[in-house]
């Protein structure tokens, strides 16, 4: 979040609409139409882009350095982002290409999660070992012992 730019919220919601309209067309393509793009009922987001549109770059980068209006922005871009992945994680699963990269990864992500927990319980034991049987050493002293011990083993 830190120095980013914002990006253009016009562009995001007219992406987000564009999405919404192609989702609810497959959605009628297969006769299970649950999805209508969302209409807003008020004109927020038209006054937002007026004002926004009417704004010169400089006055854009005026904006771009308050803290407030970033910490606003941030705000609406995440809203946007989420729904964004409401909407698209349908299309993208019904793909072929799409359902082989996230069969791909979820199986990566099961692999990963067992080498992550045998990682941690790996470290966990050595800390164990460490505080029952070696506390009266520095950690570093600890560590060097354990590796001349290997050293010894091979």
């Amino acid at each position: 979040m830190g120095n980013q730019q914002p990006y253009n919220t016009s562009e995001q919601l007219a992406q987000l609409n564009e999405w919404a309209q192609k989702y609810a067309e497959l959605q009628k393509q297969k006769g299970n139409f649950t999805m209508q793009p969302q209409q807003s009922k008020t004109p927020v987001w038209d006054e937002i882009d007026k004002i926004m549109d009417s704004l010169t770059d400089s006055q854009k980068n005026f904006l771009n350095q308050n803290p407030d209006f970033t910490e606003s922005y941030q705000e609406v871009a995440n809203i946007l982002q989420r729904e964004e992945l409401r909407i698209i994680r349908p299309l993208v699963e019904q793909t072929k290409d799409g359902k082989e990269a996230l069969d791909k990864h979820l199986a990566l992500i099961k692999k990963l999660r067992r080498n992550a927990m045998q990682a941690e319980e790996e470290k966990t034991a050595l800390w164990n070992e460490y505080m029952t049987h070696y506390s009266d050493m520095t950690f570093k002293d600890f560590m060097t012992m354990r590796k001349e011990k290997k050293g010894d083993k091979s």
